[in-house]
């Protein structure tokens, strides 16, 4: 994990290697948590990836990069996925396998309805495809603001 300093916790953010990109994960190795979402609003999104990043920072387990996904299951839950370089004891895993299709969208997280619309019809599935989606949030609310722009980038499965 890339070394920040107190007054900086999320580095900047290059948007250019994210956008409109495909990305094929065979196996990749997530730490995996629950979320609790009120009507799609994540509620306890700060304390579980805080959770999670220490006990993966005290076991080793990090990726070579930082990547932290989030998953809507439904208007009352969704699941935090953090990349991870080596599984390690008291933690929960998943793997993601699949090609991922990546566009960058920057601007308030209230535009996300409007964001996952313009994906759904820019980058279409073949049929009998879910076309699930992650969201990816490179840097916390704090950080986004202290650099003027809220980045948000999303990954629809597309094979």
């Amino acid at each position: 994990m890339e070394q920040t300093t107190a007054k900086q916790c999320c580095p900047p953010f290059d948007p250019a290697p994210w956008e409109d990109r495909e990305l094929v994960w065979e196996n990749k190795l997530f730490v995996q948590d629950r979320v609790i979402c009120f009507f799609n609003i994540p509620l306890n999104f700060g304390k579980i990836i805080t959770k999670n990043m220490l006990l993966m920072d005290q076991k080793g387990a990090f990726d070579n990069e930082y990547l932290c996904l989030f998953e809507h299951n439904g208007p009352f839950a969704g699941t935090l996925h953090i990349a991870a370089g080596k599984e390690a004891e008291g933690l929960k895993y998943a793997h993601l396998s699949g090609t991922y299709f990546s566009k960058v969208f920057e601007g308030p997280y209230s535009k996300i309805g409007q964001w996952v619309k313009q994906m759904e019809k820019e980058v279409k599935t073949p049929p009998n495809t879910v076309g699930k989606m992650l969201f990816y949030y490179p840097t916390c609310p704090s950080c986004a603001k202290k650099y003027g722009k809220n980045y948000v980038v999303i990954l629809k499965k597309i094979k």
